[in-house]
């Protein structure tokens, strides 16, 4: 492995150039300096050609972000397996040495080792061992095709799977050093609603923890359901009996949620009629009720062509919810009108200036959006009194990324 350094004293800033050949758990590295308030931002990835997408990154990208001014600037990239499409993590854990970790799926569906004549995904663990240089701890198959979506339990002690092509959803405890223990509960699910092409069977597109409790929801789009399960940490169980099943209109293809930051409220973005579902918490148990209290579009009013919902996020302050749109190409913006019961109302849409925006994260008064299918990702600053977005000028070039990820303190 050759390794050459160049270090250059620029206007008080150190600035190190590391190139690395990527092997599995190694990094292709630039690792800039900057200020004591940025922070790093990963990007998962497609890296293999799977007919629907042409993945062309060798692994997750780690970005520094400046707030200050709202620039990215590259600094490695790790081979973490084949298509580390989505990934969550830990907080700083102050006992460990100041350790982190990253969870991340591995969106393929390969011949399982485990059980012979079917096919898998996988789940990575992966520690933080240093300014986004990534280090595998170990990976484990999820027993089902087309892992999507990973979820860290709020104890941070379980890290849930969602499996858009086997249709379920898979629980690993989480060991002390931060790897993956063997699943101790899943799943499946079997036919779909069949009102839409995607819905010929079960597709589980993600899960969502109540933050400060034992619930989790599941969004099945191809049964138009949410699936709500109880965590029993004592026997790592999912007790999917303790509340109902909550559906969804049909044809609607529920993908992803988010919680309201007072945690009374969750908002689901619906892929196939692109929509958003807005629902106040039961105040007894913070489940949810069996029905959403509204459903608004995420398009505009006069847009007639094809599109499809991917992503939703709450600002901090819980004053707007966002959603992305591929094919419309766009971020929609939504005022909270009541913070009692969430319900929204339009605000606009703003470009994201390329194609297919799968993902977007909020940072402080930034949004920042990654566009698929054109290897970019935008910078974009939030209004904090309207909402709107203004695009900053800053970019980052990445390759068909997928999730943006910033991990908590």
């Amino acid at each position: 492995m050759r390794i050459t350094k160049v270090f250059a004293l620029l206007s008080g800033v150190i600035v190190a150039l590391t190139s690395v050949n990527a092997t599995t758990g190694d990094a292709t590295q630039q690792q800039v300096q900057t200020t004591d308030e940025s922070v790093v931002m990963y990007v998962g990835a497609y890296t293999r050609d799977e007919g629907w997408v042409n993945g062309t990154a060798k692994g997750i990208n780690a970005f520094s972000f400046d707030p200050r001014k709202g620039i990215l600037t590259h600094l490695c990239e790790t081979d973490v397996g084949i298509n580390p499409t989505f990934i969550r993590g830990t907080k700083v854990r102050k006992g460990q040495k100041q350790k982190q970790f990253l969870y991340a799926v591995n969106e393929i569906s390969d011949p399982s080792q485990d059980v012979p004549g079917t096919t898998t995904g996988y789940v990575v663990a992966i520690e933080v061992a240093g300014k986004g240089q990534l280090k595998v701890l170990n990976r484990l198959e999820t027993h089902g095709p087309g892992p999507t979506h990973i979820s860290v339990s709020p104890s941070e002690g379980f890290v849930a799977a969602s499996m858009y092509g086997g249709g379920g959803v898979i629980l690993y405890p989480v060991a002390k050093n931060g790897s993956l223990a063997p699943s101790s509960d899943a799943h499946f699910y079997t036919e779909g609603s069949k009102v839409k092409g995607p819905q010929e069977a079960a597709h589980l597109h993600s899960t969502t923890w109540v933050p400060g409790s034992d619930i989790v929801f599941a969004a099945d789009l191809g049964n138009d359901q949410i699936v709500q399960y109880k965590l029993d940490a004592k026997t790592k169980k999912f007790d999917n009996t303790t509340y109902p099943i909550v559906k969804r209109p049909p044809g609607s293809g529920p993908r992803h949620m988010d919680i309201h930051p007072s945690g009374k409220i969750a908002y689901v973005v619906d892929e196939l009629s692109n929509t958003i579902g807005v629902f106040p918490l039961n105040a007894k148990d913070t489940s949810l009720p069996k029905s959403a209290i509204q459903n608004i579009s995420t398009l505009p009013a006069d847009f007639n062509g094809t599109s499809s919902s991917a992503d939703i996020h709450v600002s901090a302050d819980g004053k707007f919810v966002y959603s992305s749109n591929r094919g419309h190409n766009s971020i929609a913006i939504f005022k909270v009108k009541s913070q009692k019961d969430g319900t929204l109302e339009w605000v606009g849409s703003e470009s994201t200036r390329g194609e297919l925006p799968r993902s977007f994260l909020l940072y402080k008064e930034f949004l920042i959006v990654a566009n698929q299918n054109t290897d970019n990702i935008e910078v974009f600053r939030r209004n904090a009194a309207d909402g709107t977005l203004t695009h900053t000028g800053n970019s980052a070039k990445s390759n068909t990324p997928v999730c943006l990820y910033i991990p908590p303190n």
